[in-house]
Parts: C-alpha cells; structure tokens; sequence
C-alpha cells in the first residue's frame, strides 16, 4: 500500500519495547520499485521546473528543501537492490552514487544547504543534483528485479 513508507520504517526503525511489529512487513518488490521510479520522476520534474523558472535564484535554499526526500528514495532504492540502507544521509548519498554512477560531492553540498544558516548551491550542483535524480529514474525503470538477490 505505502511501499516506500514501509520501506523507510524498515530501515529507521528502532523496537524500544516488546516485539518487533515492523520486521514482517515488507514492501512488494515490484510495488516498490514502481513507487520509486514515480517519485523520481515527479521530483526530477519538479527540480527542472523550478529551473526553468527561477534560473539561480535561492537554489540552495530550495534544494535544501528537496534533498531529504531524494536521500529517502535513494535508501529505498539501495533496499531494493539487496545493498545496506545506511541511516546516514551522506552515507546514502555516496553508496546510491556508487550504484548509479555520478559524483557523490555535489549532492554533499545539496546537502549541507539544509542546515546552512544562508545556503548558497552553484548552478552547476543543481544541475548535477537534477543529473543525479534523473540517472536514479532511469535505473529504477529499468530495473529487472528477477535479476536481484532477496
């Protein structure tokens, strides 16, 4: 039903007390990795659109805003492909840039502007962050999950 939800409590959760009620609930393969290939798309259509029209305008601010949702879908995406889910955002960054094959520093700085105190982004790490989220769309679309190990 929420396959990516189901996914982030599967790798952020912690049992406190009693049983682990979370540990049989797993995400349909195929459900998950449909949700994510629309997530991807949606975001990667959303961050070109702000682009377009905003140009350079706050990009730090904005993709500061986005990349939390990005790091998410990457932890998904890693789950997915039967690698280690880290918990760390810029741990997540650098294994999904290992799996998808982009430059991991640019979305470290997407990153950062979360925090900043006045986030500045160079245009060129919004256009490698859109890269990056539109690599991620292009192998969740073509990912044949017969193919990866449980």
């Amino acid at each position: 039903m929420f396959p990516i939800e189901i996914c982030d409590l599967r790798a952020a959760h912690q049992v406190l007390r009693g049983p682990d009620l979370v540990a049989p609930v797993e995400p349909g393969r195929a459900d998950l990795r449909r949700a994510l290939e629309k997530e991807f798309r949606g975001k990667l259509l959303r961050l070109r659109q702000r682009y377009v029209a905003h140009g350079e305008e706050n990009l730090g601010s904005w993709a500061g805003g986005t990349i939390a949702s990005i790091v998410l879908f990457f932890r998904c995406l890693l789950s997915l492909t039967g690698r280690p889910a880290p918990a760390e955002p810029s741990r997540v960054i650098e294994d999904a840039a290992t799996l998808l094959g982009f430059e991991p520093a640019p979305l470290l700085r997407v990153l950062a502007c979360r925090t900043a105190a006045k986030p500045t982004l160079a245009a060129s790490d919004f256009e490698a962050y859109i890269r990056a989220v539109e690599r991620a769309a292009q192998f969740t679309d073509q990912l044949e999950l017969g193919d990866l190990h449980s």
